[in-house]
């Protein structure tokens, strides 16, 4: 079998390597090795169409077929077994009934071929045939529909695209003219009406560009062998050195904010060292006589705590208070000889209210004394003098809230 051309793309050159898949793994792993010595990054592999076989599968009407069940139905249209080839399908096409091209590879060449890459120090993006990406470079937009003729080594691929998608592929020598015009017509009956048939030339050039834009993360292949037995061990190697390096970042960041955490740390130590001796002098200060305690805030606030629930405790006395005990303590301090007369009285649990008419203003002092002595603030009283010369009088008082100063005395 003559050698056959596989073509490497990197992101800055690219190069051939002529390769008989039907050479021993030894003899590929030597050649490989004297083409990529000294190169390295991450390549795409193209490899020739007469290593690959295509066959369209009929896809099911229920739920989407899965990878397995796509390969069986393919091995039932190619020579080799299912466990011996490597393959994928391009998307589903619109068609009665729904079919998909599957496109396969002898698995043992492909891992020899990946093996040996990865030995010399490439890593491999993606394997897939070289005509299928130069079709995908010129057939992504639904204006390059028809047939495509792509000579390749001795022989043309007869490609049929259709809504920018490849629906059947064959290969067929470059000589047999006849064959190639048959091929051309079977492809034709997939189209409603006669599809317009080019021949393009520059493969390498148009497939060079489409493995670009995979290498730059611009573009999916269509087609990409590097899967299934022949997938990578390290799905992400190719994200791996920005990856270590964002790792990288994240823990020098890391380290910088417990340093900076620690520094900070250090100095509110040293504040409240600073701050506990001024509160121990302080309280040193103001209690003289006392033994200054162990920690001084804490005896701090168990004295305000304690403050706080007498002042509750007394507030709560006053809020529980009787009516009945503040009319016994009015009523008991007013003189026997009060020259009052008393229309209405109230009294509540914590204040008391009178109203009535007295002849002489000097008449209700008495009265307002008496309620001051049962500890009642009494405000000076409403008087109002009457057509008959007497007056009236509204005498008001109430208990003091805690914490708040006794009203002045008229």
């Amino acid at each position: 079998m003559a050698d056959d051309v596989v073509i490497f793309i990197s992101a800055r050159d690219r190069w051939r390597i002529d390769l008989d898949p039907a050479a021993r793994a030894e003899e590929i792993t030597k050649a490989v090795a004297r083409a990529l010595a000294a190169r390295s990054g991450e390549v795409v592999v193209m490899i020739p169409s007469a290593w690959c076989l295509a066959a369209q599968v009929e896809l099911s009407e229920g739920p989407q077929d899965d990878y397995k069940s796509l390969l069986f139905r393919l091995e039932e249209k190619l020579p080799l077994a299912a466990e011996d080839i490597v393959a994928d399908f391009i998307s589903r096409q619109h068609s009665r009934p729904p079919r998909t091209l599957g496109v396969a590879a002898r698995l043992d060449v492909l891992r020899t071929l990946v093996a040996a890459i990865e030995t010399a120090g490439l890593a491999v993006r993606s394997v897939s045939p070289l005509v299928l990406l130069a079709a995908q470079h010129l057939g992504d937009d639904k204006g390059s529909d028809g047939i495509q003729l792509w000579p390749e080594s001795g022989g043309v691929n007869v490609i049929a695209l259709r809504d920018g998608k490849v629906t059947a592929w064959s290969l067929v020598a470059d000589d047999d003219a006849d064959a190639v015009q048959r091929e051309i017509e079977v492809h034709a009956m997939s189209f409603d009406q006669p599809p317009p048939v080019e021949r393009r030339e520059q493969l390498e050039d148009a497939a060079a560009k489409c493995a670009a834009s995979i290498l730059a993360g611009r573009a999916r292949p269509w087609v990409d062998l590097r899967r299934g037995s022949l997938a990578s061990a390290d799905p992400i190697r190719s994200h791996r050195r920005p990856l270590n390096l964002a790792l990288a970042a994240a823990a020098a960041f890391l380290i910088l904010l417990a340093g900076a955490m620690l520094i900070r740390g250090a100095r509110y130590e040293r504040l409240t060292s600073l701050y506990e001796r001024q509160l121990a002098a302080e309280f040193s200060r103001v209690f003289p006589d006392w033994p200054r305690p162990t920690n001084v805030r804490a005896l701090i606030d168990s004295e305000y705590r304690k403050a706080q629930a007498q002042r509750l405790d007394t507030a709560a006395d006053v809020a529980h208070g009787s009516a009945l005990r503040t009319m016994h303590e009015v009523l008991s301090r007013f003189p026997t000889q009060a020259r009052c007369d008393v229309d209405r009285m109230t009294f509540g649990d914590g204040s008391f209210e009178l109203q009535g008419r007295v002849r002489a203003l000097e008449d209700v002092e008495p009265l307002a004394s008496a309620a001051r002595e049962a500890g009642l603030e009494v405000p000076p009283p409403l008087t109002r003098r009457s057509e008959d010369g007497a007056w009236t009088v509204t005498l008001r008082g109430a208990k003091p809230q805690p914490g708040v100063a006794m009203a002045a005395r008229p």
